[in-house]
């Protein structure tokens, strides 16, 4: 990865459903120092609730987690010096829409990410 002082790296994971992402990022971020893991969905039916349930089951003990819901800016800003993953950002993106926040947190994401 190589990144210097003050430098950060961004990795975008893609696959399918239930292809193996979140169990191959949460293996990168534990090669990581100071892992934090930012879960941004709630669970609106069965099936997601399930899929919540199964990811908890699978993850280390020890990972920090953070359910930050659409507060992501704010949960990262609190967790400058981390290495962080973030679960899952199409999610976030949903739940942001759908609670009518979508315009101040994804301006408020960016800022953060800017500011990194």
């Amino acid at each position: 990865m190589g990144a210097g002082v003050g430098a950060f790296v961004v990795e975008l994971i893609l696959g399918g459903a239930a292809s193996g992402k979140s169990r191959f990022a949460v293996e990168r971020l534990l090669a990581l120092p100071h892992p934090v893991l930012l879960a941004t969905g709630k669970a609106h039916d069965l099936g997601f609730r399930e899929q919540i349930e199964a990811h908890r089951r699978e993850r280390p003990g020890h990972l920090p987690v953070v359910e930050c819901g659409v507060h992501l800016a704010t949960a990262l800003r609190s967790l400058q010096g981390a290495s962080v993953l973030v679960e899952s950002l199409d999610f976030w993106a949903f739940a942001a829409l759908d609670a009518g926040v979508w315009s101040s947190e994804s301006a408020a994401l960016i800022e953060t990410v800017e500011n990194w």
